[in-house]
């Protein structure tokens, strides 16, 4: 009989939970994409996703297969001959995954959430109450959008002045909700989804550090729950009391950032107006909907929550449905308070950095967009000494109409920062809105596209990022575009033809065609690109922190032998890039022609330099002949060839190749002469290399190695094995090889 084995069944307390709720992914469903003869909708994913299995009582295998089969054969008995059935709470929505191009429907129930998003595992009996307090707002605002919706639908083929009006409760409700939907989407989980601060990056790691020994909360994780669960049981009275008590209870930024969003701006309520209902306009979706804004961005992070950097939220976005977006509008651009603006702007050219006033002077996309705010109704008139906000106080809001072009620019704000998903209602309104994003110059490659090396450093680190970025999102997108019958045009349009131009430039390049040899093309240059910086940048710290002095030699040369064989192990076109940076280092030390292409300098638009070739130009059009595995290692042992023998131009080539013997050995341990039985010893590279040496290399086994390279050359020995070209590179670039005459001895 089989071994015993556990069966698996669901875990009980395991949810699958929306970061964006139902009612709104409801209010996305397109009834055109159900077929009309109750048929499956072709391109369904079906409704269930495996969930974190949790192991019970061991049966036997026989048992278990046994069970299994008979609960499939009872679906698919169940399953035979019935139609597929509409649940109108669960219905299918049309769903673009970003990463594999994919268009397919996805159930209601499986779209857009986590497993366990809220889930509280310090609670013994009831680890979903987040989960459950979140269903509460939720429900109180699908009421509130329910009845502006009513009134969208009243406004449609009319002026556009229907008003809606809220309670101080209700809109306060309303605004608790947009920044709940904010603060947990994707990108707010997986900043605090650690269990210890060890493994927790982001900038705000000292404060939560203190934070977190204020409060005893043991993890990242539950002080992202602990400041949710704050917000959904603070109540915003009228009196403001509650400013003080999230402050007091949770994460110190993260409750000014709360207190931020719901005063320092007004909201509205904007519809697509009857010319672009007409043409099927819409507002669109995507996993970041509710946790972006439209205002100037300086530094990392697309809003500045998570990765630092300067921002301006001009505007904040929710589209509650296709038809119904709600904005919150700075009260910097509020009519009326241009004067405070200017001010402001004034004071910032006088107090902040470079950054500040780049963003202070930059206007907002939608600065000639009227959002007109809410009309307040206080009931008694009384004087402004003896006014106090109540709880009842009305609010009218208008639903404001808005043309094709503010949609479609809603509509690309959105698409600037989708990264894994979209979900529309009309393919053809979808279709609309992708061509505008893809033909609007203003969303156009970030940055300079002339030299990238006429950045400085870590900014151009930065815009090789957003380059990737713009790229990856741009290409999903025009993937979609054609599965929805578009045709994309050839180049993708002025401002992506300028990349196409780059990479054009790149490809000329003379000192990049060993990259593209190497198997580098002009898509992985930024990314190889900034990975060999970083290498470079990486052994110059290294190499400042290791102790100076001739007495730490030893040490300095077993850290140095350490690197190297860390690096062999590096894609070779990688290595390739950082055998530049070395010796345009090692060049600019020695006062000699520099490739800017590797630099620090600013080009601004110059043509680089050109320096003679090295011995990483050499070998990549030899690689076809060579073993892969041993790329990068003889690209560095070349390069450092070259390197030590500029370095000791004028102390004598001996002493250049004794210490390039010292750390990478010599041809009797290479694989040059692995073939060779007798004369192949690995275990002197072996020995070379490891760490434990304690004494510099033997000068006999120098001397002896230099006189094996001497009768290997003298006999043709190389070139026989590895062919004329490679047997060429190897006695000029690799292994010097002295002419015998002056005595093989003085080695």
């Amino acid at each position: 009989m089989a071994a015993p084995k556990a069966t698996i069944q669901k875990d009980p307390d395991t949810q699958y939970q929306h970061f964006i709720p139902r009612f709104v992914l409801r209010s996305f469903f397109d009834p055109a994409s159900i077929p009309s003869n109750g048929s499956t909708p072709p391109g369904i994913v079906p409704p269930r996703i495996p969930l974190p299995p949790k192991a019970v009582d061991p049966i036997t295998e026989n048992e278990a297969n046994n069970a299994q089969s008979a609960q499939q054969n009872k679906k698919k008995s169940k399953r035979r001959g019935k139609k597929w059935k509409l649940d109108v709470k669960n219905p299918p929505l049309k769903f673009y995954d970003m990463e594999t191009e994919t268009r397919s429907l996805h159930y209601t129930s499986r779209c857009y959430g986590i497993i366990d998003m809220y889930r509280d595992i310090s609670q013994l009996k009831d680890q979903q109450h987040i989960e459950k307090m979140l269903s509460e707002l939720e429900a109180i605002s699908a009421k509130i959008v329910a009845r502006i919706l009513q009134a969208v639908d009243a406004i449609t083929g009319g002026d556009g002045r229907k008003v809606v009006n809220l309670t101080r409760i209700e809109r306060n409700s309303l605004r608790k909700f947009i920044f709940v939907m904010k603060y947990r989407t994707a990108l707010f989980f997986h900043k605090y989804n650690h269990h210890t601060l060890a493994t927790y990056e982001a900038v705000d790691k000292d404060s939560l550090t203190q934070f977190m020994r204020k409060t005893k909360i043991s993890s990242p994780r539950m002080v992202w729950l602990n400041n949710l669960k704050t917000i959904l049981e603070t109540h915003i009275d009228a009196e403001g009391t509650w400013v003080h008590d999230v402050r007091e209870t949770m994460f110190v930024h993260d409750a000014n950032w709360f207190i931020f969003n719901m005063q320092e701006s007004y909201m509205a309520f904007v519809t697509p107006g009857d010319e672009v209902i007409a043409e099927e306009g819409e507002f669109i979706l995507s996993e970041s909907a509710f946790g972006i804004h439209e205002g100037p961005t300086e530094g990392p992070g697309a809003s500045g929550e998570t990765g630092g950097g300067e921002f301006i939220e001009y505007h904040k976005l929710a589209p509650l449905s296709p038809r119904l977006l709600l904005v919150l509008r700075s009260n910097f651009l509020r009519k009326g308070n241009e004067g405070v603006y200017d001010q402001l702007r004034q004071m910032t050219e006088k107090l902040t950095s470079s950054a500040g006033k780049k963003l202070m002077a930059t206007p907002s996309v939608f600065a000639g967009l009227e959002l007109e705010p809410a009309t307040p109704s206080y009931g008694l008139n009384l004087p402004v000494h003896r006014f106090k906000p109540k709880d009842d106080d009305l609010f009218a809001f208008k639903i404001q109409k808005i043309n094709s072009k503010y949609l479609h620019l809603f509509n690309t704000i959105i698409l600037a920062e989708a990264k894994v998903s979209l979900t529309w209602k009309t393919d053809k309104a979808m279709k609309n809105t992708l061509k505008e994003y893809l033909d609007n110059e203003d969303f156009k490659l970030p940055g300079d596209l002339r030299w990238i090396a006429g950045i400085p450093g870590k900014e151009a680190t930065d815009l090789i990022k957003q380059w990737n970025i713009f790229l990856y999102r741009r290409k999903k997108i025009c993937r979609l575009f054609t599965l929805l019958g578009g045709s994309v045009p050839t180049g993708d349009g002025h401002h992506y033809q300028g990349y196409k131009e780059h990479q054009q430039r790149l490809l000329s390049q003379p000192s990049l065609q060993g990259y593209f040899l190497l198997g580098g093309t002009p898509d992985t240059f930024p990314s190889d690109f900034t990975q060999s910086r970083l290498i470079s940048h990486m052994r110059c710290i290294i190499a400042d922190a290791l102790p100076g002095g001739p007495q730490n030699l030893m040490y300095r040369s077993i850290v140095f032998r350490n690197q190297m064989q860390f690096y062999a192990l590096l894609p070779p076109r990688i290595v390739f890039l950082h055998c530049k940076f070395w010796r345009a280092g090692q060049n600019h030390r020695d006062g000699l022609p520099v490739d800017s292409l590797f630099t620090e300098k600013t080009l601004h638009g110059k043509s680089p330099v050109k320096i003679p070739d090295g011995a990483e130009d050499v070998l990549p059009p030899l690689a076809h002949k060579l073993p892969k595995t041993v790329l990068s290692l003889l690209l560095l042992q070349t390069t450092l060839a070259q390197v030590e023998h500029q370095r000791n131009l004028h102390s004598g080539k001996h002493i250049a190749e004794f210490s390039l013997f010292s750390n990478f050995g010599g041809i009797r341990s290479s694989w040059l002469v692995s073939p060779i039985e007798g004369l192949y010893k690995p275990e002197i590279g072996a020995q070379i290399v490891s760490w434990k040496r304690e004494v510099n290399v033997n000068r006999d086994e120098f001397s002896l190695e230099m006189k094996v390279r001497l009768q290997l050359k003298r006999n043709g020995v190389i070139e026989r094995l590895w062919g004329m070209e490679v047997g060429d590179w190897v006695w000029k670039w690799l292994y010097y090889v002295p002419d015998g005459k002056g005595g093989l001895d003085s080695w």
